[in-house]
């Protein structure tokens, strides 16, 4: 989940994901805030209206089947003022997924990453979706235009040597 790699203050971080275990706490990183691990669909999750980013990790699944819900889905990242997202850059699901939400037309770049993790010894994969070409990964991070600018967050990146093995922020 997203909250463990968290390193400022939020009021709420609130995670879907159909697969997660279910978690919630009253507070993070030392400060008050509402924090929620959902097991659930993005598409059965109703906004509270009050959500300020979107992070959408794994916009894979376009398909004749998902169409509708990439288009519930594109509504709704156009009401938030930073969104980013995650696919398979090497899969057309991914990147067919990713046009259809039209983020550029409302959305600067401020951010994109791509990750190549291709080739790496990852042991025996039989039956792992590793091998299927999601192994280079797009990330974008996005502004909306009619936004606030952002302050200036530099400072505050997480260096990789702050977290412990398991994913969870170490204490410095």
């Amino acid at each position: 989940p997203i909250s463990l790699f968290l390193r400022s203050q939020h009021q709420s971080v609130t995670t879907i994901d159909p697969y997660i275990k279910p978690m919630v706490a009253d507070t993070l990183n030392g400060a008050p805030s509402t924090v929620r691990h959902l097991p659930m669909m993005f598409e059965d999750y109703v906004l509270s209206g009050h959500e300020d980013c979107f992070l959408y990790m794994g916009l894979d699944y376009y398909d004749e089947e998902n169409r509708p819900a990439c288009a519930k889905l594109k509504e709704i990242v156009h009401s938030f003022e930073t969104v980013v997202v995650d696919y398979a850059a090497r899969y057309p699901t991914g990147a067919t997924c990713f046009q259809a939400l039209e983020l550029p037309s409302a959305f600067d770049r401020v951010a994109s990453v791509l990750l190549e993790v291709e080739g790496n010894d990852w042991g025996d994969l039989t039956g792992s979706w590793l091998p299927t070409g999601l192994t280079t990964r797009a990330f974008y991070a996005l502004r909306h235009r009619s936004a606030p600018p952002l302050v200036s967050a530099a400072r505050d990146f997480s260096n990789p040597s702050q977290y412990s093995g398991n994913g969870a922020a170490a204490d410095d």
